[in-house]
């Protein structure tokens, strides 16, 4: 009779487990939203990005503009450069010239290609997205 419970025991633990990789399968997406830093970090500023002759430039004001991507390097505008809020949760962050609000931290789940957000994440959640890029990694061609 107890060897018949412990056989049902672990019995109920396996389907558990086998439930739990067959959910997590489907779930795993391969790629997020990847955004090119420079127009963002023209928009994030407060400035207008825009295209003028198939070149992109960041407008400060009716008289000043800088090639988007030299704004971004700090080759031109340096005086028009401002101070960045924190981002918030959920948010796009980049790394390069952003941080994450307090309690929050740039986050990208293993396995995926693309922009990192502003997440509150347990060390469960990592653990968790090991598990199931390991699990997708053992499924794909």
């Amino acid at each position: 009779m107890i060897k018949k419970a412990i056989a049902r025991f672990w019995l109920s633990w396996l389907i558990l487990f086998i439930v739990l990789i067959i959910a997590a399968i489907p779930s795993i997406p391969k790629v997020t939203a990847a955004i090119n830093p420079a127009p963002a970090f023209c928009e994030n500023q407060g400035y207008n990005h825009t295209t003028i002759n198939n070149t992109e430039y960041c407008v400060f004001d009716s008289e000043n503009k800088c090639e988007t991507n030299a704004f971004f390097r700090g080759e031109c505008g340096v005086s028009f450069v401002r101070d960045f809020p924190c981002v918030k949760e959920g948010k796009y962050v980049f790394t390069s010239f952003e941080s994450c609000c307090s309690g929050l931290d740039p986050y990208l789940p293993k396995g995926l290609l693309g922009q990192e957000t502003c997440q509150k994440v347990s060390i469960f959640q990592k653990i968790w997205d090991q598990i199931r890029w390991w699990i997708g990694s053992l499924f794909q061609k």
